[in-house]
């Protein structure tokens, strides 16, 4: 995901179509995880998208670049919500 990278906009536009295009053991990359807004998108996936397991990078990396690989179809309520 890379276009803006306001936390509304990441989270509301593109990790909705995304998540919704991804077929499972799709993969997921979001860089530049330094940025608070994109911080902030890790922690909603973490907390409210169990379909989305994160994963060690397999170059070894820990900086600008989080990967997330879809496990399981999104079976949450349509009003699902956890605070992050």
């Amino acid at each position: 995901m890379t276009r803006w990278k306001t936390y509304r906009n990441l989270l509301q536009v593109e990790l909705f179509h995304v998540a919704k295009m991804l077929s499972f053991g799709g993969v997921l990359m979001l860089h530049d995880n330094w940025m608070p807004s994109v911080q902030k998108v890790q922690g909603f996936i973490s907390a409210n998208m169990p379909s989305l397991q994160n994963v060690t990078n397999p170059l070894g990396f820990q900086c600008c670049v989080t990967i997330y690989t879809k496990t399981k179809h999104d079976q949450r309520k349509w009003n699902h919500f956890r605070p992050f």
